[in-house]
């Protein structure tokens, strides 16, 4: 994507999507759990999960599911999302190694000057490695 701005809006709001994703599919207790309650074929959704950009049919699921989850929803943590926006502007095949990559600079840089670590950093290393 030419447009940065767009480029950093688009990786916001799919990881948005995605973070919000992962405690549904906690909460369904699998990601074809999840699938069969939205009524997706499964390998779509897994793929989102894993890192790819969403489908037509994952996004269109997922934003109508999202807008009626009761309050509080789960929101992802801005430096979370900072990373994705980061992630963003490499090839897609670095991009998971990046997030992971950034995640254990960061754990590193925290440890250094004996800052507590925030939970954020240890989800993305979780999730992206």
């Amino acid at each position: 994507m030419d447009d940065p701005l767009q480029a950093a809006e688009y990786a916001i709001g799919f990881e948005s999507l995605r973070y919000i994703t992962q405690h549904e599919v906690a909460r369904a207790g699998s990601p074809a759990a999840l699938a069969r309650e939205l009524g997706i074929d499964p390998r779509p959704l897994r793929r989102f999960l894993a890192g790819a950009d969403p489908s037509r049919e994952v996004w269109e699921a997922l934003t109508e599911h999202v807008r009626h989850l009761p309050p509080p929803r789960p929101r992802a943590p801005v430096g979370f999302l900072g990373l994705a926006v980061a992630a963003e502007a490499l090839p897609v095949h670095l991009r998971r190694q990046a997030r992971v990559r950034m995640a254990y600079a960061l754990t590193d840089l925290f440890g250094e000057h004996g800052e507590p670590l925030p939970q954020w950093v240890g989800a993305v290393a979780d999730l992206w490695a």
